[in-house]
């Protein structure tokens, strides 16, 4: 009985350590959805945009990791800084200050922009 116990610990131990080492479950091959937080239902103190403009908030991506984002269309990129955002939507969606979100838009009537993310590290 124990043998059993063990072999299917192992097999789930396995099982989980073979999904987290495929290239598909890294997170540059997902899309995720940049918005201006200030056009949206979200609200971020006006201090806290001033004091830290590098700074994008997810519903999804842990508090204090900081990733390499780039655009798909414009292809530029900025290293930021995630911040908790406390909102029911979708888990894509990132919550860029007024000056990050002007940075990667070419016109000013875009309401959102296709990000690409590679974790950096941990601040």
């Amino acid at each position: 009985m124990r043998e059993r116990a063990l072999f299917v610990i192992l097999t789930a131990m396995f099982s989980v350590l073979n999904i987290f080492g495929q290239e598909n479950s890294s997170l540059d091959s997902y899309v995720f959805y940049g918005v201006n937080v200030k056009n949206s239902d979200y609200t971020v103190s006006e201090n806290e945009l001033v004091a830290n403009y590098s700074i994008a908030y997810s519903p999804f991506l842990p508090a204090g990791a900081v990733y390499y984002v780039t655009d798909k269309k414009s292809g530029k990129s900025a290293i930021v800084q995630i911040g908790v955002a406390k909102v029911n939507k979708s888990p894509f969606v990132l919550y860029l200050s007024d000056r990050l979100f002007s940075f990667f838009v070419q016109d000013l009537n875009v309401k959102e922009v296709m990000l690409t993310l590679k974790f950096i590290g941990w601040n």
